[in-house]
């Protein structure tokens, strides 16, 4: 972290921690920013006290503070790294949510498409087997018709030794 003697706006610091021991009616304002930055400037206590109302952020809450009290705050450079370290855990996660929902899109998309599928042929289903019942009816009126056919063909087929009698009685007669 670099330190620098200016403020930056509110919207940019992520922590502001106020030295608020008096020396010769001074503090010291320490910020952290987004950029990682440490800002510290000396500021009147009025001042300090008029823009943080004696309040200073610590570890997610904001708690009071008084005049003449030192707070303390880690500074290290492990705070740092586990701020990295759970940035990086939160932009993989991002990532991951991301992936997860393009998933999700692509699968709802396919699923919408399967049950588009799946509608239609079960109308086609339906469709065929309202058309089953006259065909099978069809089929059982032209098999018993065919048999009937069948039966008069053979009927009315000429016997063979009947046809060559009937020649022969026709040869005689012509001959005599």
């Amino acid at each position: 972290m670099s330190c620098h003697p200016f403020i930056a706006p509110r919207s940019e610091i992520i922590e502001c921690i106020c030295n608020t021991k008096l020396f010769r009616n001074t503090v010291m304002l320490v910020a952290i920013t987004n950029s990682d930055t440490l800002l510290q400037r000396p500021r009147s206590s009025s001042a300090i006290l008029s823009t943080f109302v004696g309040r200073h952020y610590n570890g997610g809450i904001f708690s009071r503070g008084r005049i003449g009290q030192d707070i303390k705050v880690d500074t290290s450079k492990d705070s740092a790294k586990e701020i990295a370290a759970l940035q990086n855990y939160l932009d993989e996660e991002q990532e991951r949510l991301v992936d997860i929902r393009r998933s999700i899109q692509q699968l709802e998309k396919r699923l919408n498409s399967v049950k588009t599928d799946y509608d239609r042929v079960k109308r086609n289903e339906q469709n065929l087997k309202t058309d089953i019942g006259p065909l099978e009816e069809k089929i059982e009126g032209l098999e018993k018709r065919l048999k009937e056919q069948k039966v008069r063909a053979k009927e009315a087929a000429a016997d063979e030794r009947a046809v060559e009698k009937a020649k022969q009685k026709v040869a005689e007669l012509e001959k005599g």
